[in-house]
């Protein structure tokens, strides 16, 4: 027995088809964005922090490429997120430098790294020391792995 795996584009066209086996169930499902966190989503959009609204509105906002603000992927919801890129943009408050909030942000972004995902954070004082320095690493990666899936999709056609 199998199931039926099925990958689609942003734009819901069907990309792949794929059999999978039944103990590969759990990662079907975990491929799945949790609707219930939706709404919260939507909040957090409304109700950036002023170093979310910096870096979206002076810099995220007028790139070249798609930028979600405050996208669910799985269980989580990401400050930001590159698609094409898979990157995960992530402002670290103070929050994140507590014990719990450590070990969450860890497991947060082992979740995302299995699904290929790279995050990449920066604390809310980096915004503020060195905004330029941030965008310029956000850029440069974005655009690293840009130019990666393109040599890759390249040599793959080659084959």
């Amino acid at each position: 027995m199998y199931l039926l795996k099925i990958w689609y584009n942003t734009r819901k066209s069907l990309l792949l088809e794929e059999k999978v086996p039944p103990q590969a169930v759990d990662e079907v499902y975990m491929n799945i964005n949790n609707p219930k966190l939706t709404p919260r989503a939507q909040k957090l959009r409304r109700d950036m922090t002023k170093e979310e609204r910096h870096l979206w509105y002076d810099f995220l906002k007028n790139l070249p490429v798609t930028i979600h603000r405050q996208k669910v992927i799985g269980n989580y919801i990401v400050d930001f997120y590159c698609a094409s890129a898979q990157i995960a943009i992530e402002l670290d408050g103070s929050q994140h430098f507590t014990p719990d909030g450590k070990e969450y942000d860890r497991q947060r972004d082992a979740y995302l790294q299995s699904r290929g995902i790279i995050v990449l954070r920066y604390s809310n004082g980096d915004i503020h020391r060195n905004f330029e320095g941030v965008c310029t690493d956000i850029h440069r990666n974005i655009f690293f792995r840009l130019a990666d899936s393109i040599t890759d999709t390249e040599t793959e056609a080659n084959k």
